[in-house]
């Protein structure tokens, strides 16, 4: 055991670094894992009693579902190269450059690596508590019911996404309504009611059934409107229904485009991130 130990902790360099790298997990794990995975619950993102189901239906009935996708798979592509290449690199220039120096004791030019590591670690801290505070006002643990921002409120929203959907469920049933055709009814055509041969008396079944002709009329004209407001309806319906859709469509491919949009300071980010990952192994190997 002595003799694992010496031959992969020996290195006082290799030491530092690992010390370095155990301090940044540790900041990233308690500044950004851990408020992320309350976010995670806060916000019902769980495959057990999620909201997981109700998204997903959500972006698979908007329009542009394809096009959206497409965008945030090859933003991921994007974020996974960018965070793989510095150790990418890292591999790379051990095979070619080979194992660092080695200091079994400490010497003062480990100061200057000792400096770089404190810095880069003052960095993390400061980048992480950023963070932090960044999604804090998403956490429910942080909202006040006298301060309450509704669209940071995940009971809120999920409540409004809940009526959106029972809603246009029931403009979907409303605009598969089967409509009948309209009637056709035929023109009146009245028999007259006096009998001339039997002085003007009145005739009982003319009367009669020129009120059934009436009364048809009538009960034609009264299911017509029927029809036609059955038609309207349905109408409305697929208008509201396709004014909704279009309306979440558009929130959605907005924030899509929002979110997956590689900037310019996106770039900064990731060339910065890269350098500084890439900088201690680099002194290590020039000391």
């Amino acid at each position: 055991m002595n003799e694992i130990l010496e031959s992969y902790f020996s290195n006082v360099l290799i030491n530092l670094y690992l010390i370095y790298a155990l301090i940044s997990f540790t900041i990233s794990f308690f500044f950004v894992l851990l408020p992320l995975n309350r976010l995670r619950k806060d916000w019902k993102l769980t495959r057990k009693d999620g909201k997981f189901k109700e998204l997903r239906e959500l972006f698979r009935n908007s329009k542009s579902y394809k096009e959206n996708s497409k965008k945030v798979r090859n933003y991921l592509i994007f974020e996974a190269l960018v965070a793989l290449l510095p150790l990418i690199v890292v591999l790379v220039g051990r095979l070619i450059l080979g194992y660092p120096n080695v200091y079994t004791s400490w010497e003062n030019k480990l100061l200057v690596f000792a400096l770089l590591l404190i810095i880069l670690c003052t960095i993390n801290l400061k980048e992480s508590i950023d963070f932090k505070n960044s999604i804090s006002p998403w956490l429910e643990k942080n909202q006040r019911w006298y301060h309450l921002n509704k669209k940071r409120n995940p009971t809120f929203i999920y409540s409004m996404l809940s009526i959106t959907n029972i809603s246009r469920n029931q403009l979907k049933k409303i605009s598969e309504l089967e409509i009948d055709e309209h009637i056709e009814s035929e023109e009146l055509d009245f028999k007259p009611m006096r009998l001339t041969d039997l002085d003007n008396k009145v005739d009982p079944s003319a009367v009669i059934e020129n009120l059934g002709m009436i009364g048809n009329k009538v009960k034609d004209t009264i299911t017509n409107l029927y029809i036609s407001g059955k038609s309207l309806t349905k109408d409305l319906a697929i208008s509201g229904n396709q004014i909704i859709e279009d309306k979440i469509d558009e929130k959605i491919s907005e924030n899509v485009e929002h979110y997956t949009n590689v900037s310019e300071e996106r770039w900064k980010s990731a060339v910065f991130n890269t350098f500084r990952i890439l900088l201690p192994v680099f002194v290590m190997y020039i000391l």
